[in-house]
């Protein structure tokens, strides 16, 4: 079995991606939604650098519509999976922290 560690901000933005309002209430993989609806951070540079290291660690996929607010991200299968772990251990509260 793989271990993957994730930094607090890797949580925000896998979290970010799963609860984006265009999920429709369900988080999905492989489903696309629009980066800047997904974004927890203050910073558009932060949140492109922890999108960066979830896709290099195969938990999300980025996809470039000709950038700006038509760029999408998507969970992969394991992205998924690691989401609904930190969903599962941490119950909702409104908190931005897992």
């Amino acid at each position: 079995m793989t271990t993957i560690t994730l930094t607090d901000n890797e949580k925000l933005a896998l979290r970010g991606i799963a609860e984006s309002e265009f999920m429709d209430g369900s988080a999905e993989a492989n489903r696309q939604v629009w980066s800047w609806s997904c974004n927890p951070f203050k910073s558009k540079k932060t949140f492109g650098g922890v999108v960066a290291s979830l896709v290099k660690k195969s938990l999300a996929v980025s996809i470039d519509n000709g950038g700006g607010d038509d760029d999408c991200l998507m969970l992969t299968d394991a992205g998924l999976v690691v989401y609904n772990a930190l969903a599962a251990e941490t119950p909702k509260t409104g908190s931005t922290k897992w």
